[in-house]
């Protein structure tokens, strides 16, 4: 089973669940895992969106242009 990307709050937080999925995210895999299904999370690594906690934390892992430098 593969949890396609738009679960997580901000493109480039893997870890942090949006409102819309309705269940914090390690909730959601703990209940899964039980099923004995394999589980797979669809992510983009090198890609994060302005709004993210993980380009505000880590600014040094990501290329940037004018288009994504704050001004």
């Amino acid at each position: 089973m593969q949890i396609d990307d738009g679960y997580q709050q901000h493109m480039g937080d893997w870890l942090s669940s949006s409102d819309q999925l309705g269940v914090p995210l390690h909730d959601l895999l703990d209940q899964l895992a039980d099923t004995g299904i394999d589980m797979a999370l669809w992510i983009a690594p090198f890609s994060a969106s302005a709004s993210s906690d993980i380009l505000k934390e880590h600014p040094e892992w990501f290329v940037k242009d004018e288009l994504t430098v704050e001004k």
